[in-house]
């Protein structure tokens, strides 16, 4: 492999930079508390359940007649519909089997292998078993068997989704990898595969209703005689889907909290390989990289209903990237430079739009755990594809995946990457006017005047390019304040996950904590709808009188 390839290194890394602190033991130790005490519970009610089967069968009814015998095959049918509502979920246990992937071999990616395996050396890391590619602006690691992952050390795999090879340089590119491989290291991990499975088990138990239920409904409507067991059991299922359901939360609240320590843990590793500013930087890239690919796929959905296929999506996806590269260089450039070392990315507490750290912490505090220390290091702005020897050919075997799985349809015949840009290009056609009027029109419906009315108004309209900027100033002052009750409204939304420090929002004088967020919520959205319906109205009619009377003018 190319030595310029692999990214540098940060020159001087802290000693315990990746150091495990005492709140990530701590949030280990209660996980791996309640996975035990669940395990215990769960295997207890397990032997109690089939130590009642074997007490119904082996019962001695003494006097034998028409109750006891309907007694003593009551007792049996309702121990056994018990013990097996306690199994039921084992029939069911099976590894997801991943369709939207091409395996990438070694064979045929000999430079990204030995980018990912220099990435292990570093990081100490295991050796994925396994790389692949699938679609989408994603990566991750998975065990290659989660259910022997329980007894054995099995092998991880990792996953790189080609939608975030296009939006980042090769140092971010080299920055995700290593949080990844943070989790290949982690002890922890296992304890997320023990949380999962234990949580299959509870969800089965307390929410889903299969044959088992169907069965015990029946057999409540049958002849009582017959189904006086069932009425006997129905209470003590409801009592053991309960107490399960105490647990399940319990089992996520304390997973949760250690999978916050495990991410800022990853991010650690990954400032150790590529210096602080690559993760963030590639975090802040990841969103507009995601809005990309999902309208590449957009656009590709609604040409495959014209019959227009291409043979590689991921062409138009990387044009389409091209042609924000100058203003996404313009802002990174005009991003405020942070006191700890190199630029403030996030000021707010956002969490990332982007599947894959969806459910992470959000932004700024990952940017904190980043900065503190600060890790300075060299970039490497190459793309991550030169990693990709056969990119053409991995782009459009994923892209035939994509026309299969994610739209539907098979391409039989491709058109030329010019038609499919002139399509995309229509389809964008009047998005560049909503840009300029700062997006007022993706949250409500313009109040359009009738016609005739416009028309007997037209004379006299001003035309000239201020009154025009007069237009979109108007339009600022409007949108003010439903920018502050959307601002309240991501507040809610922030309070009602537990993802910032504050415990309410006060909004026209009346003070919403976590019990009433919700009314709070519902508030602010009947605001914003009342401020759409009754104060854009004049507005409105400016707009269409001005465009209307450009239009006349133009002849168009």
């Amino acid at each position: 492999m190319t030595t310029n390839l692999y990214p540098p290194s940060p020159i001087e890394v802290p000693k315990k930079l990746t150091a495990l602190p005492a709140s990530y033991q701590t949030r280990a130790f209660l996980a791996i508390l309640s996975i035990l005490l669940f395990f215990v519970l769960y295997g207890a009610l397990v032997v109690a359940l089939g130590y009642l089967v074997h007490w119904a069968i082996t019962y001695d009814i003494g006097n034998v007649n028409k109750v006891t015998i309907l007694g003593k095959v009551g007792a049996v049918a309702g121990s056994v519909m018990l013990f097996f509502f306690t199994l039921k979920f084992i029939f069911k246990l099976k590894n997801h089997k991943r369709e939207n992937r091409i395996k990438l071999t070694k064979k045929d990616y000999p430079e990204l292998w030995s980018f990912i395996l220099k990435i292990c050396n570093e990081t100490g890391a295991p050796k994925p078993k396994a790389i692949y590619a699938d679609p989408d602006v994603n990566a991750y690691v998975s065990y290659t068997n989660m259910w022997l992952s329980l007894f054995l050390p099995v092998k991880k795999e990792l996953t790189i989704g080609l939608g975030l090879v296009s939006c980042l340089n090769l140092s971010e590119f080299k920055a995700v990898m290593s949080h990844e491989f943070g989790h290949f290291s982690q002890r922890s991990m296992k304890i997320g595969s023990y949380i999962i499975s234990a949580n299959t088990i509870i969800h089965d138990m307390i929410f889903d209703r299969d044959k088992w239920d169907d069965l015990l409904d029946q057999w409540r409507a049958s002849d009582l005689r017959l189904s006086f067991a069932a009425w006997i059991i129905t209470p003590i299922i409801w009592l053991i889907r309960q107490v399960l359901n105490l647990f399940y939360q319990f089992l996520n609240i304390m997973y949760s909290s250690l999978s916050r320590e495990m991410e800022f843990n990853a991010d650690k590793v990954a400032i150790s390989t590529s210096g602080s500013d690559a993760i963030i930087s590639g975090l802040w890239k990841l969103d507009s990289g995601f809005e990309k690919w999902n309208s590449t796929i957009n656009y590709a959905y609604l040409a495959s209903q014209k019959k227009l296929f291409t043979e590689n999506l991921y062409t138009h996806n990387n044009l389409s990237l091209s042609r924000i590269k100058d203003a996404q260089s313009a802002l990174l450039n005009a991003l405020p430079k942070d006191k700890r070392g190199g630029k403030t990315f996030f000021t707010g507490s956002e969490h990332s739009k982007v599947n894959m750290y969806a459910s992470h912490p959000p932004n700024d505090m990952r940017q904190d755990n980043a900065k503190i220390p600060f890790v300075p290091c060299e970039s490497n702005e190459n793309s991550p594809w030169l990693l990709f020897g056969n990119q053409e050919k991995l782009q459009k075997e994923m892209t035939q995946l994509i026309y299969q799985q994610y739209v539907n349809k098979k391409a039989e015949k491709f058109c030329s990457v010019e038609e499919f840009e002139n399509f995309i290009a229509s389809e964008n056609h009047g998005k560049e006017l909503l840009n300029e009027f700062g997006n007022s029109f993706e949250n409500r419906f313009i109040n359009i005047p009738e016609i005739d009315t416009l028309e007997k108004e037209l004379d006299g309209v001003d035309l000239r390019a201020s009154n025009y900027e007069k237009l979109k100033k108007d339009l600022e002052t409007l949108m003010q304040p439903v920018k502050n009750i959307e601002s309240l409204m991501v507040k809610a939304g922030e309070i009602a996950q537990g993802t910032t420090k504050d415990n309410s929002f006060a909004f026209k004088g009346k003070t919403y904590k976590k019990k009433t967020i919700e009314e709070g919520y519902g508030e602010l959205v009947t605001e914003r709808e009342k401020l759409f319906s009754e104060t854009f109205i004049d507005w409105d009619k400016a707009f269409c009188k001005f465009h209307l009377a450009l239009a006349k003018k133009e002849s168009k």
